[in-house]
C-alpha cells in the first residue's frame, strides 16, 4: 500500500516543477527547453530566478523576430525562431532579460525604451558571466547590444 505513494513521491521530487509559470502547450520540446533554461537560471543565480517567478506568470511563443513581454498578462513571449534555433543558455538569458522588463513595468520604472533595453542587456550580461564556459557568441552579442543602446541613449540625451 505504501509503495505507490513512495513511487509517486520519488517521481515528483525528480521532476522540474515550475508550477508558478504556465508554458503554452504548443510543443513538448519547447516546454522542455523552457524547463531546462529555468533550471540553469535557478542553478547559477537564484535572485534572477526569483525575479522570473515573481513577475512572469506565463511563457508563450510567437512568430515575431524577437522575444518580448506582454505586461498586461505578465507573459514572456519567445520568438519561434529563438526557441527553435537557440542554445539553452540563450533561452535562459532571454528569460532573465524579459523578466527584467516585467520587473520595470510592475515597479513603475518608466525609463525611455533605449535606456531600459540597455539595462536589460546589462542584466543579461551579468547573468551570462555566471555560467561556466558560456558560449562566446552570447557574450559578444550582449556586448554589442549594450553598446548599441548606450549609443542610442547618449544620442537621445543630447538631442
Amino acid at each position: 500500500m505504501i509503495k505507490p505513494y513512495v513511487f509517486l513521491l520519488i517521481v515528483l521530487m525528480t521532476q522540474n516543477l515550475f508550477s508558478q509559470i504556465k508554458v503554452a502547450p504548443v510543443n513538448p520540446l519547447w516546454t522542455r527547453k523552457i524547463d531546462s533554461a529555468l533550471s540553469i537560471v535557478k542553478k547559477y543565480d537564484s535572485d534572477y530566478y526569483d525575479t522570473i517567478i515573481k513577475y512572469c506568470k506565463s511563457i508563450g511563443f510567437w512568430r515575431g523576430n524577437f522575444s518580448t513581454v506582454e505586461n498586461n498578462i505578465e507573459e514572456i513571449t519567445i520568438s519561434v525562431n529563438e526557441i527553435n534555433n537557440s542554445c539553452i543558455n540563450n533561452i535562459a538569458a532571454i528569460l532573465v532579460h524579459e523578466s527584467t522588463h516585467l520587473y520595470f513595468i510592475k515597479n513603475k520604472r518608466n525609463y525611455p525604451i533605449e535606456y531600459e533595453e540597455m539595462l536589460c542587456y546589462q542584466t543579461e550580461k551579468y547573468f551570462l558571466k555566471k555560467i561556466p564556459n558560456v558560449e562566446t557568441f552570447l557574450l559578444e552579442n550582449v556586448e554589442y547590444q549594450i553598446k548599441q543602446f548606450e549609443r542610442d541613449w547618449v544620442f537621445i540625451l543630447y538631442v
